[in-house]
């Protein structure tokens, strides 16, 4: 009988209906680097007394069930899981084609619709967009929708509009996935194929997401999971064979970033490292005659995040901002070698601790920040990603 290799493992999950219950449906596989789910059991001992000392049992006590998961960002891969970190579900895509859009240069830029197709077309203030199909190269490119009507979007892009009549042949495409309040739960199942073993988890929701972009690195993530219940069985909890993990490329921090914005423009700076937290406050629920969790409670969704910037000088520089408490705003662009799009947006941040410090001899002196990300009053979320094929 050989002994199990890591290198023979493979993670699958599926969304569940009803928690704790397993569809009968294919799992999907999900790409990973490392997992640490666990099926952690409590035990008490018995305090009794008996005259030669010896304990007379171990009780079984609690369970629980949950753990990490460790990912390589790559586009599409980790959509839904990451459906569950928000608590809500990708919004309808925005997919229009037509003759009828025309770009307008002003303060604010915009793109008006002779057709009124812009709120049946799924366009929501606060996100992004791309627009193609323009003859100008101003007006092809990727806008943050600030105002919406059924026949104009005012927008705040990457390249400011220049006018140009309607014409055929013009698409405005997104999706965008908020902070929301709907519960997602998978079933997770990780297969040992060498033994034939799998390991399998009933419940699981997401309890913290976190995301991180180092120069030079890989951009990773880690998946934070709760659940109901675990076991390991001798076959697969999944109905037919798996449904395989999408392709694309995994992102890296040197030439996938391919936009940031600070305070709604190009940033002035640049970064060494960026992290960012959601925090779903979720907290296990016990009953008696369950073993495990009866139930999952969240709590407030809290972002918070870390930015490490080479120290410039700029009177706009972070540090700057941090020191008088300006509010600001954060967004970045990720475009793999397939033009995939991911832009993660905070469009309301307040920087919570700054450190500026010549800390040693021979080093760049670096602006470290933290910052927490709050609802936008206006867009009525606190974190929000884009996806644009």
């Amino acid at each position: 009988m050989p002994f199990a290799d890591t290198a023979r493992s493979q993670l699958y999950y599926l969304e569940e209906v009803t928690w704790g219950t397993t569809p009968a449906a294919a799992l999907k596989a999900m790409r990973f680097t490392g997992e640490t789910l666990n099926f952690s059991i409590d035990t008490k001992q018995s305090n009794e007394i008996r005259s030669d000392r010896q304990i007379t049992d171990l009780i079984r006590t609690d369970a629980q069930p949950g753990g990490n998961i460790n990912f390589e960002v790559s586009y599409g891969a980790p959509d839904d899981l990451l459906a569950g970190a928000f608590y809500n579900a990708w919004l309808t895509a925005t997919n229009m084609t037509g003759s009828t859009f025309a770009a307008v240069s002003g303060s604010p830029d915009s793109f008006t619709d002779s057709a009124n197709g812009f709120i049946t077309g799924n366009i929501k203030a606060g996100q992004w967009i791309r627009t193609s199909g323009f003859t100008n190269p101003a007006n092809n490119g990727f806008f943050q929708v600030l105002t919406v009507a059924a026949g104009t979007i005012t927008v705040k892009g990457e390249t400011a509009l220049v006018n140009e009549s309607a014409a055929a042949g013009r698409t405005i495409k997104g999706q965008t996935l908020r902070n929301g309040v709907t519960a997602k739960s998978f079933s997770m199942e990780v297969a040992f194929a060498d033994v034939t073993k799998f390991k399998a988890f009933t419940g699981m929701r997401v309890n913290t997401m976190a995301l991180n972009l180092t120069a030079g690195e890989i951009m990773t993530g880690v998946l934070n999971m709760l659940g109901k219940g675990s076991a390991l069985n001798a076959v697969t909890i999944s109905t037919g064979g798996p449904v395989a993990a999408p392709t694309a490329d995994v992102l890296n921090a040197v030439n996938n970033v391919a936009y940031i914005s600070e305070g709604g423009a190009l940033f002035a700076g640049k970064l060494k490292e960026f992290s960012v937290n959601l925090d779903n406050k979720l907290r296990q629920q016990k009953a008696v005659s369950v073993l495990g969790n009866a139930g999952i409670g969240a709590g407030r969704a809290t972002v918070t995040g870390k930015l490490s910037a080479y120290f410039e000088g700029l009177a706009s520089d972070l540090y700057s901002k941090y020191i008088v408490g300006t509010e600001t705003s954060l967004s970045f662009r990720f475009t793999d070698a397939a033009n995939n799009n991911y832009i993660l947006t905070l469009p309301r941040v307040k920087l919570t601790k700054g450190e500026l410090t010549a800390g040693a001899a021979d080093q760049d002196v670096m602006a470290d920040i933290e910052f927490q990300a709050l609802r936008h009053p206006t867009y009525d979320f606190t974190i929000q990603l884009d996806r644009i094929a």
